[in-house]
C-alpha cells in the first residue's frame, strides 16, 4: 500500500524538511592498513577510489551520505567508522557503494574524520601467488585493504525550549517505576544496537500518520519546570484512534507498552536504521512480523508521558538520534517521496 504524493506534501508545506546542502567533494587521503606497504606512486594514486560526502557539513540530528566512486567494490567489504561506530555500506541504484551516517542530537560542533575501509575482493589462486611474490596491482594496494579518510563538519545549532506539564509520576518516578524504566532501557539499547545485514527499505519514507506536524525534532524539554531528555523525534497532531502506518518496509522488533513512550512499535529497516512509533492506543502488528511500507501498525493515542493524543515518530541510525523527516528524502537514491511518484529528479 503506497500513499500519494499529496498525502506526503505536509512535510514540505510545513517547511520542516529542507533539502540537504549540495554535495561537496571531500578531502580524501588514502593509506594502506599495513604500514609496511609503501605509498603508491602518483600514477597509482590516480587509480584509487574517491570519497564524496553529501553534504560535507551537517547539524546535529542530520544525515551524511558517504559515496565511494568505485562500482567494482563489493559493498559487503566496505565499512565506515565514525566516532567509534562501524557502519556498513550498500549498493545504490547506480551501483556506487554508499553508507548513511547519522549525526546524533548531542554531537558537539567540530570537524570529525570518517574512515572508510575498502576490503580487497576475493582473488584467484594466480592473483594470490603474484601478491605473495610482492607484485603490485594497478591500484597500488598489493592486495591489502585501503583506508580512505574524509572530514565531516558538524555545525552548532541552538534548539528551542519547550515547557510541558505532566503527571508528577513521569518526573519523579517511585522506586518500582525506576526499576521498570531501567529494564525497559536495557531492552531498548539491546534492540537498537543490532544492525541487520540487509537493507530492507526501498526509498523515501512516509510520514506515518496524516495530520499537521507538531513539536519538532531537537526541542529542549522541561517537564514541570525540570529539564529532561531533548525531543528526539517529530510529533504529528492527530486525534486518538488515527491509523499509524509503517514508514517503510521493515521487521517489527518491538510492540509493547513502555513507561515513558506508552504503547510502542519499533521497526528495523536494516543496516542500523530503525523507526519508532510512540503513544499508540492499539497495536496492529506482532513482534517478528515483516510489514510493508504503508501497512497499518497501530492507532494513535495518549499512552505514556503525554499532554494529549498525538503520534511521536522517531528514528535511529546506527545508534544516532536523527530527525525522521530527513528520511522522507531518500538518502540512497536522492529522490523525494514526491519525486518517486513522478519524475526522477535529482538535486
Amino acid at each position: 500500500m503506497r500513499r500519494t504524493a499529496a498525502a506526503l506534501g505536509l512535510v514540505f508545506v510545513a517547511g520542516a524538511c529542507r533539502p540537504p546542502v549540495a554535495g561537496a567533494e571531500a578531502r580524501v587521503r588514502a593509506e594502506a592498513v599495513t604500514a609496511a606497504v609503501p605509498a603508491p606512486r602518483v600514477s597509482e594514486a590516480a587509480n584509487l577510489p574517491r570519497l564524496e560526502l553529501r553534504p560535507s557539513s551537517v547539524e546535529p540530528g542530520g544525515i551524511a551520505v558517504v559515496l565511494l566512486d568505485d562500482r567494482a567494490a563489493q559493498p559487503a567489504r566496505v565499512t565506515v567508522h565514525f566516532r567509534g561506530t562501524r557502519i556498513n555500506f550498500f549498493a545504490g541504484d547506480d551501483r556506487r557503494p554508499r553508507a548513511l551516517v547519522g549525526i546524533d542530537l548531542a554531537t558537539p560542533p567540530g570537524t570529525y574524520p570518517l574512515v572508510v575501509e575498502v576490503g580487497h575482493p576475493a582473488r584467484s589462486a594466480p592473483s594470490q601467488r603474484r601478491a605473495a611474490a610482492g607484485r603490485r596491482g594497478h591500484d597500488g594496494r598489493n592486495g591489502q585493504p585501503l583506508r580512505l579518510t574524509a572530514l565531516l563538519t558538524v555545525r552548532a545549532k541552538e534548539f528551542p525550549r519547550e515547557d510541558l506539564a505532566v503527571d508528577r509520576r513521569y518526573v519523579e518516578p517511585d522506586a518500582r517505576s525506576l526499576a521498570r524504566i531501567r529494564r525497559e532501557q536495557t531492552r531498548l539499547d539491546a534492540i537498537l544496537a543490532v544492525a541487520s545485514p540487509r537493507r530492507l527499505w526501498r526509498g523515501a519514507f512516509l510520514v506515518p500518520a496524516e495530520g499537521p506536524l507538531g513539536s519538532p525534532f531537537g526541542l529542549r524539554r522541561f517537564f514541570n519546570g525540570e529539564e529532561r531528555s531533548p525531543h528526539a523525534g517529530q510529533d504529528v497532531r492527530v486525534p486518538e484512534g488515527t491509523p499509524v502506518v509503517a514508514a517503510e518496509d521493515g521487521r517489527v522488533v518491538l510492540a509493547a507498552p513502555l513507561y515513558f513512550s506508552g504503547n510502542t512499535v519499533i521497526l528495523d529497516h536494516g543496516l542500523g536504521l530503525f523507526t519508532l512509533y510512540f503513544h499508540l492506543t492499539a497495536f496492529r502488528v506482532r513482534e517478528g512480523a515483516f510489514v510493508d511500507r504503508g501497512v497499518p501498525i497501530g492507532r494513535s493515542g495518549k499512552t505514556g508521558r503525554v499532554t494529549g493524543p498525538h503520534l511521536h515518530w522517531a528514528a535511529r541510525l546506527s545508534g544516532a538520534r536523527i530527525d525522521p523527516l530527513l528520511l522522507t528524502r531518500d538518502r540512497a537514491t536522492e529522490e523525494t517521496a514526491e519525486e518517486m511518484n513522478g519524475s526522477k529528479g535529482r538535486y
